[in-house]
């Protein structure tokens, strides 16, 4: 059960991450850490 829930938590890495760096490269990073802590703050 330990390594099925590790493999979840990898595979969202590796299908989030691509969509992340492009909005990483393209806009202002202040506005995305506040944004990233704002839905950490939300959740």
């Amino acid at each position: 059960m330990v390594s099925f829930s590790y493999a979840l938590d990898v595979i969202s890495y590796i299908l989030i991450m691509p969509i992340i760096g492009v909005f990483g490269d393209n806009y202002d990073k202040k506005k995305i850490i506040l944004v990233g802590g704002t839905l950490c703050l939300l959740s």
